[in-house]
């Protein structure tokens, strides 16, 4: 009986041996295959981007939009910033579109990576200047049509390019809309198409009071039709028509348009 036990107490221990080593092997085989792993994402050159090409650039430096990317896109992911952009996992997890604050004259840049040939294309688009903000600083700024300031640009003359200036003290910030909320721009511009289709084509437009929001079309004459921000005044157009035909325009000096359906002229 005394044998039975001892024997069947060594055998519990050879189990039990057995299966710390199995189990150890076990950890051990995990522990290399993370490794492994971890070797592989991080460092490896099986998963590091061979190809990197920005394209649709014309005013935006390349390199810099390439690190505005990579900067948007590690604040987004601790993981990507764990990766690094060198990897092409920190492309192929965070492929998208995005807006670049650091790079003002890009709208919007969009990411493509396709991981088996660890190629990464990122395609931007511009802004498009459709006229010239001037700040009380003295400096003037290319503005596309959302009325986002982006580029330091040369004062302009004529009619050619819309020149709006900005009687207030508000300063510009490049990337960001100059005017409060996007429907005061969509009705300037709006406006600007109906007077212009009369022959009306200012030498400048000027912000007057951004509190009450209101704004006018200097014409070369010295002519100025005045507007609120708030409408586009309702058959602008024909109004304007009409005036021409009945008005002698050669002896007036304002129109204003700022009370709804209503127009006083002197």
């Amino acid at each position: 009986m005394k044998q039975s036990h001892i024997a069947h107490s060594k055998r519990s221990r050879r189990k039990s041996m057995k299966a710390k080593i199995i189990a150890g092997a076990a950890v051990l085989v995990a522990g290399m295959l993370v490794t492994g792993l971890g070797y592989l994402i991080f460092y490896a050159n099986v998963l590091g981007v061979k190809t990197l090409v920005v394209e649709g650039e014309r005013l935006a430096d390349p390199d810099m939009t390439r690190k505005a990317v990579e900067a948007e896109i590690a604040e987004a992911s601790g993981f990507a910033r764990m990766l690094g952009s060198d990897r092409i996992l920190f492309w192929t997890l965070n492929s998208g579109s995005f807006s670049l604050p650091l790079v003002p004259v890009v709208e919007e840049a969009d990411v493509e990576a396709k991981f088996f040939s660890r190629s990464v294309y990122i395609k931007i688009r511009e802004r498009v200047p459709v006229g010239v903000l001037c700040a009380t600083e003295g400096k003037c700024y290319a503005m596309d049509e959302k009325g986002v300031p982006f580029w330091e640009a040369p004062e302009t003359s004529g009619g050619l390019v819309t020149k709006i200036w900005d009687g207030g003290s508000r300063g510009v910030s490049l990337g960001n809309p100059f005017f409060d909320h996007t429907d005061q721009i969509e009705n300037l511009w709006e406006t600007l198409e109906y007077i212009k289709s009369q022959g009306f084509i200012p030498r400048e437009i000027r912000v007057l009071d951004r509190q009450s929001k209101e704004w006018e079309a200097v014409m070369p004459s010295g002519l100025t039709f005045l507007f609120s921000f708030e409408f586009v005044p309702e058959d602008l157009s024909d109004v304007l028509y009409e005036l021409k035909e009945d008005v002698r325009m050669d002896s007036l000096d304002q129109f204003d348009f700022r009370v709804r359906n209503r127009v006083f002229y002197r």
